[in-house]
């Protein structure tokens, strides 16, 4: 499955320790995901636990246009920054 194809999905952005747990649970509820990190070693490690990545920063918004947000059922941000969280969710 490709992100252009996918919809109906949830947008995880960052992929460290609390999105690691919330893109497995997730996963576990058969929740279709797509994980985006401007970390290129976060994104491999979303990818070998076999979700569809984006690398980019979730700041710009062609990122997120990019990760199918239209198409998206929910984004959940778990950046390490709580003012980039608040500024990705007002953009």
């Amino acid at each position: 499955m490709e992100i252009f194809s996918t919809s109906d999905h949830v947008v995880v952005c960052g992929y460290g320790s609390t999105g690691t747990f919330v893109a497995r649970d997730l996963k576990a509820e058969g929740v279709p995901l797509v994980i985006v990190d401007k970390s290129a070693e976060r994104i491999s490690l979303a990818h070998e636990d076999g979700h569809l990545t984006l690398l980019g920063d979730v700041l710009v918004p062609e990122v997120l246009k990019e990760a199918g947000i239209e198409r998206a059922r929910g984004v959940i941000f778990v950046l390490p920054s709580e003012s980039d969280n608040l500024f990705a969710t007002m953009t």
